[in-house]
């Protein structure tokens, strides 16, 4: 039986009556509750009692019996057993999520990378310069709500632009849904606005490139100077300096998640087509040679395009991009097909993992 204290410090880590359910029906002797609040690796560390955490390891039929989107993520709510005499736990059971964020970890093959677990907010950061991609926001918006999460989009970094709201009208464009606000790590009124999604017991995590301002503004939530930050240049060069992730207490009482940079996420998609690059594919497919690599090969209806300009050389990039993901070489998928019209986009993203 937990005492009163126990219980109202569980409910401040996000503890509610699903979760006490769930907890029930695990008829769970001589374990405890306890929220995972970083993660090194596959190294753990929780949260079960008013300063008392310690590190755990997995129980080995989860390590090997379970998928890679079953095992613990910060954020996870587990069933441990705790060693007193060591000061280590066992993870022995991982509750059922409201909310898990996914990736694809950059490569050639799909492997599932757990951002966060059990999240009301997801804070898609994005600096004012060159890091602005509406369509990385987009793939982020679209993680985003597939986790289950609400998705918040912070442009930060406004200083480095004349006309910041016209970046918020771009964004706001293409997904009108999306709430939107401009924040500076010099004006802390513009990072207040924030305070109504970090009520007591409810969890966010931060999610973005490097560089973009991710560590000032946790910082700012965190209200003392955990993180280490580095100045961005007008030209983009910022570094990040979160290397893990790590759930913490808000200033306002709610938690955050910070996550290493992330340059991009890629989408699960079956069968849809890429509207937004109809043009690009359409030329692939005028290319004369089905194996076309576009760089010197004879009636290359993509090189002929930028040569005369009708293709922008950063349009062609930012396809290759979207298409493969990073981490990969963009040549050998952007090929004309040889069995008809069928868009491009279908042969090189064969049921990739879905995330957040």
């Amino acid at each position: 039986m937990r005492s009163s204290q126990q219980q109202l410090f569980l409910e401040s880590l996000g503890w509610n009556k699903r979760l006490e359910d769930e907890w029930q029906s695990l008829n769970a002797i001589d374990l405890v509750p306890a929220r995972v609040i970083g993660q090194e690796k596959t190294f753990f560390r929780i949260l079960f009692a008013p300063d008392t955490s310690m590190p755990a390891s997995l129980l080995g039929k989860i390590r090997h019996e379970q998928g890679a989107a079953d095992l613990p993520a910060v954020g996870d709510w587990v069933a441990c057993q705790i060693n007193p005499a060591i000061a280590e736990a066992r993870i022995q059971h991982v509750l059922p999520r409201q909310s898990l964020l996914l990736r694809q970890r950059p490569g050639n093959q799909p492997i599932v990378q757990l951002i966060a677990a059990n999240l009301d907010f997801i804070f898609i950061t994005c600096s004012l310069n060159e890091d602005f991609d509406v369509k990385r926001i987009e793939r982020y918006y679209k993680a985003a709500e597939e986790s289950g999460a609400t998705p918040v989009l912070l442009l930060t970094k406004v200083d480095l632009v004349k006309n910041p709201e016209s970046y918020v009208e771009l964004a706001k464009k293409e997904m009108p849904k999306l709430e939107i606000f401009l924040i500076s790590k010099d004006d802390s009124r513009s990072m207040d606005v924030l305070q109504k999604y970090f009520s007591m017991g409810q969890t966010s995590v931060i999610v973005g490139s490097s560089g973009v301002g991710k560590s000032s503004l946790v910082n700012y939530l965190l209200g003392s100077e955990l993180q280490k930050t580095q100045d961005v240049s007008n030209d983009s060069k910022g570094r990040h300096t979160t290397t893990s992730r790590n759930l913490l207490f808000t200033r306002w009482g709610g938690l955050i998640i910070d996550t290493p940079g992330m340059r991009d996420m890629l989408i699960e998609v079956e069968e849809e087509p890429v509207n937004d690059f109809s043009d690009v594919e359409e030329l692939i497919l005028k290319c004369r040679f089905s194996d076309c690599q576009h760089k010197t090969e004879p009636g290359c209806a993509v090189n002929g395009a930028l040569k005369d300009q009708t293709l922008s050389t950063e349009r062609w990039q930012k396809y290759q991009t979207f298409l493969i993901g990073p981490g990969r070489g963009a040549k050998k998928y952007a090929k004309k097909p040889s069995f008809g019209k069928r868009r491009l986009h279908d042969l090189s993203l064969r049921k990739p993992t879905r995330i957040l």
